[in-house]
């Protein structure tokens, strides 16, 4: 392991493989969770099981490679809960209600207008120059996801989705 302020050779292989993973990933997960879904666990559940899979999972490599990032000081107590809460398991809950309701690729779609609402908010709200490549790939992404959902045919939307599933 290279000294701290060391500069680290880096490998673009690494990286690729990382990408590659992580989207692999991402892909099966949508459709392995609506199967879970579909067994009858609800999205509460769900939502429960992998949010504490996750902290017990980052806990754990923690503990093997750096144990004194688990300190927490008192004061940093409140936002980690806030965190976990708004920032891991409401998202993780409203995630498992939209793809338990709607086709993936819709629940997907919806769930992907996000970094178009942080760049607006970021330009009209913040004053912040968002860069045109920026704006380029996130009209990319929006397109793309359209074709995906074939959104020409149209999309309903079921409004008990926040209903006791």
């Amino acid at each position: 392991m290279p000294a701290r302020g060391a500069e680290v050779e880096r490998s673009p292989v690494v990286g690729y493989a990382m990408v590659l993973t992580a989207a692999t990933l991402f892909a099966v997960n949508g459709t392995v969770s609506k199967v879970i879904l579909a067994s009858g666990v609800s999205s509460l559940r769900l939502s429960e099981v992998r949010s504490t899979g996750a902290a017990l999972g980052l806990a754990l490599v923690l503990v093997l490679t750096n144990p004194s990032r688990l300190r927490v000081r008192v004061r940093e107590l409140p936002y980690l809960a806030v965190f976990g809460i708004a920032g891991v398991a409401l998202v993780q809950l409203f995630y498992f209600l939209a793809i338990h309701r709607l086709k993936i690729s819709v629940a997907l779609l919806i769930q992907y207008l996000a970094p178009l609402l942080v760049a607006l908010w970021a330009r009209f709200y913040g004053h912040e120059h968002v860069r045109r490549r920026i704006w380029v790939a996130l009209a990319f992404s929006v397109v793309g996801l359209a074709v995906m959902v074939e959104l020409w045919h149209g999309v309903t939307l079921d409004a008990s989705a926040l209903s006791s599933h």
